[in-house]
């Protein structure tokens, strides 16, 4: 099998089961230094004004785990997802 890489974002062609199997990732559109920087410079009011997706964020789908617990959670919330054989 393959991987691509637009899998990974929401807005692109991908299979079904994407969203249930690998991690999902958030993301702020910018850091808290620079939006603490831009309201500091031109005020909030202005801040939220001119760049009106200032605290929005941003969810996107990685195939990968930073441990395999982590991967067991998220494949026991799988309905019918079942160990058809078990490894020793």
């Amino acid at each position: 099998g393959e991987i691509k890489g637009a899998w990974s974002l929401a807005d692109h062609e991908r299979p079904a089961c994407i969203e249930n199997v690998w991690k999902e990732k958030i993301r702020s559109r910018y850091s808290p230094s620079a939006i603490k920087k831009l309201e500091k410079e031109i005020g909030k009011r202005n801040a939220k004004k001119h760049v009106p997706n200032l605290h929005e964020k941003y969810s996107y789908h990685v195939p990968y785990f930073s441990k395999a617990s982590v991967l067991v959670r998220q494949f026991k919330k799988i309905e019918g997802l079942e160990l058809i054989k078990n490894i020793k």
